[in-house]
């Protein structure tokens, strides 16, 4: 359980917004142009559970002794401080000492100092007033030695009687015994001891230990103030033993009930009078390190559950450092594998903040903003969240930031501990558009100015740079059309000759533009003649009639006007129509086609429809003699009658002319009484013929012609 006098309030939270100085990874980023503005403001702090008001903090700083396990550590109260002594990294030993003092650890330069060693005991001497180192071991072997410390240097005493030379034993001050009480441990030989030795004014002097104890090494030993006796639980010896003891004047007792946890060596006891228990934690058991925080008190065993602590570890150093009233705890080893880890099991430290950007104040679009934020105190473990104001979130300590869009923001940094305490700093930004570099517009297709025969079809695509992107691009093809969105136009067609620019128009997020563009020369029209055919449904009917007319257009530039003319003064202009036809009559209906080439292209076509009259009569005039319509074929007969007429009357008058020469009568035949030259040869009706035509003979039979 945990004692009541344990239980205190959790430290508020800070934060800061300049840069710490003691942290090692405070670094404002070399691109960083000013330096950034500085709040300071608490921290919200959750209540924080009784079995956390107590929690183990990593206060390892870059400066530190080398990773180690089974160092000597205890706290000096003259020097004020916790002192450090040797230890082992895996492959050697060392003899170096350091103090550690307000979270600092300092190396002494020491001209005289115990041989190396690990695995040693260092304890205050209140009796004596110094700290007191016995035993220990490197390669060489096991030592007995006794050292004191005192006034910042060591000094090898010379009791007449040492215990054993060992490592690894229980040593602690007994106050309510008033002496050094030593026990157990591993000596020479690799033998597990069990012999009980007390020191006193530079003298040692052993005690009887019962029989009931068994040797062991490694066990937790300390002195529990709260129960007011010497407590000392568990080890390894031919076993690992699971049993829990007191030493009170002068005699060792078993405790009972046994130790509801389980068995273990090189675990760390020490007490701990601010949170008035003992503290028991780490150690290994079975090749298995822990990682557990167990409290001593009342005679009781209680696990805590921290969120954190030493990370398994075995032969930890660890003492209560009065100055800095919290149990210290350095080092450690997991197997072969030794660490360098400073903890404190105390009340957290203050949670603050410290969190910078650059640049401050202003800045452009799209230039980068660096942010920088750690924090110190609190419970680990600690994140840090950003929030930019434009809807953009991130985790972490550093990064950069660019926005997309100007306006004004507030950039919020929160970090939050273990427990749920937060601090949270603020900047104030303002965006505005900078002077940005030129929009370069660059088209890609076509790569050359194109040109061809109308109608032409052209695709365009292209890009652009610079500026602000997030562009939107638009296409003139330069022929008086809509333009067109987007940088791809897969095919635009020209349908007329000529010469056009097309240009492409990027336009940036801050509302600036580039262009570029490409010329277009169309060539003329390359078509094959333009061909007209109507049809109309039905062709002749009575009246009203009304007829469907449909039309079909081909070659030319498409892109075809119609114009129907019936006959009878109206129009119409679709490509199909109808007309109902009024009155009687033959009615040549004509369609004429136009296409869209420059100059245009025109073809007609005529469809006859045949009105009746209502009566039931032929609307077309009778079909007469040759025919025609009427009386127009008897007009014409009478014409061609008229003609020949005339014709045979002339003829007659040229046959009764009187020749100037002698004239002959003929009183019978066809030619009776018209006058003809006697002998004149030729002609018709003379007797003989010495010339002409029929000078030769007489004319054929049949007579004159």
């Amino acid at each position: 359980m945990v004692h009541a006098a344990a239980v205190s309030e959790a430290a508020p939270a800070h934060v800061s917004a300049s840069a710490h100085p003691s942290d090692p990874t405070a670094a404002v980023p070399s691109s960083a142009s000013s330096s950034p503005s500085s709040t300071t403001t608490s921290a919200t702090s959750p209540s924080v559970p009784s079995t956390q008001t107590f929690v183990w903090t990593n206060r390892t700083t870059p400066t530190h002794p080398s990773p180690r396990a089974s160092a000597m550590m205890a706290y000096d109260p003259p020097l004020g401080s916790v002192v450090l002594f040797g230890g082992w990294n895996g492959s050697s030993v060392y003899n170096d000492t350091w103090t550690y003092r307000a979270g600092v650890w300092t190396q002494l330069a020491l001209t005289h100092a115990p041989a190396q060693r690990m695995g040693g005991n260092l304890v205050w001497d209140a009796t004596d007033g110094y700290l007191v180192l016995f035993g220990g071991w490197n390669w060489t072997g096991y030592f007995n030695d006794t050292w004191k410390f005192s006034g910042g240097a060591w000094t090898l005493l010379h009791p007449t009687v040492s215990p054993p030379a060992r490592d690894l034993a229980g040593m602690t001050w007994d106050p309510a015994d008033g002496y050094l009480l030593l026990f157990a441990g591993l000596g020479t030989g690799s033998t597990n001891l069990n012999d009980t030795w007390s020191y006193l004014g530079g003298n040692w002097t052993k005690h009887v230990t019962p029989s009931s104890l068994p040797p062991r090494n490694g066990p937790g030993m300390t002195y529990d103030a709260l129960d007011g006796y010497v407590v000392m639980l568990q080890g390894e010896g031919t076993q690992y033993y699971q049993d829990l003891w007191k030493y009170h004047g002068g005699f060792w007792t078993q405790l009972s009930g046994g130790v509801p946890i389980s068995s273990r060596d090189g675990a760390a006891l020490v007490y701990d009078p601010a949170a008035n228990y003992t503290l028991y934690f780490a150690g290994e058991h079975l090749g298995t390190y822990l990682n557990e925080t167990w409290t001593y008190a009342g005679g009781t065993l209680t696990q805590l559950h921290p969120p954190i602590g030493p990370v398994g570890t075995q032969y930890v150093a660890s003492t209560f450092d009065v100055a800095d009233n919290y149990v210290l705890s350095f080092g450690g080893a997991v197997g072969p594998r030794v660490v360098a880890t400073t903890w404190a099991w105390s009340t957290p430290l203050p949670l603050t903040l410290f969190a910078s950007i650059s640049p401050t104040v202003r800045t452009t679009v799209g230039s980068t903003v660096s942010y920088t934020a750690y924090s110190s105190g609190g419970l680990p473990v600690v994140s840090v969240a950003w929030q930019f104001g434009d809807g953009v979130s991130v985790t972490g300590g550093r990064s950069t930031h660019a926005y997309a869009w100007p306006g004004n923001y507030t950039i919020n940094c929160t970090v939050t501990d273990g427990i749920g305490r937060t601090a949270t700093t603020s900047f104030p930004l303002m965006v505005t558009w900078g002077a940005g570099t030129p929009i370069i517009v660059t088209i890609t297709s076509p790569s050359s100015p194109p040109s061809g025969p109308a109608p032409f079809a052209v695709g365009f695509s292209g890009f652009a740079t610079g500026g602000y992107p997030g562009y939107a691009a638009s296409w003139n093809f330069g022929d008086g059309s809509a333009p067109a969105s987007g940088w791809n136009v897969t095919s635009y067609s020209y349908p007329n000759p000529g010469t056009y620019t097309a240009t492409l128009t990027a336009t940036d997020r801050a509302g600036r533009t580039g262009s570029s563009s490409i010329v277009v020369t169309v060539g003329p029209h390359t078509v094959s003649p333009l061909f007209a055919s109507a049809s109309a449904t039905p062709t002749s009917g009575t009246a009203p009639l009304t007829v469907a007319f449909t039309s079909t257009a081909s070659g030319g530039v498409p892109g075809y006007t119609f114009l129907w003319s019936f006959g009878d003064g109206s129009s119409a202009s679709s490509e199909n129509t109808t007309h109902t036809f009024q009155t009687a009559g033959s009615w040549p209906v004509t369609l004429t086609v136009t296409d869209s080439a420059n100059p245009a292209h025109s073809a007609s076509k005529v469809v006859d429809v045949t009105v009746q009259s209502a009566g039931g009569n032929s609307t077309t005039p009778p079909t007469g003699i040759l025919g025609l319509p009427g009386n127009e074929g008897l007009f014409v007969i009478a014409g061609v009658v008229a003609v020949v007429v005339v014709v045979a009357l002339v003829a007659v008058l040229l046959l009764r002319r009187k020749p100037p020469h002698a004239e002959a009568t003929e009183s019978a035949g066809p030619y009776a009484g018209n006058p003809y030259p006697a002998q004149s040869p030729g002609y018709p009706g003379a007797t003989g013929y010495s010339q002409g035509p029929y000078s030769q003979g007489p004319p054929p039979s049949g007579g004159r012609r």
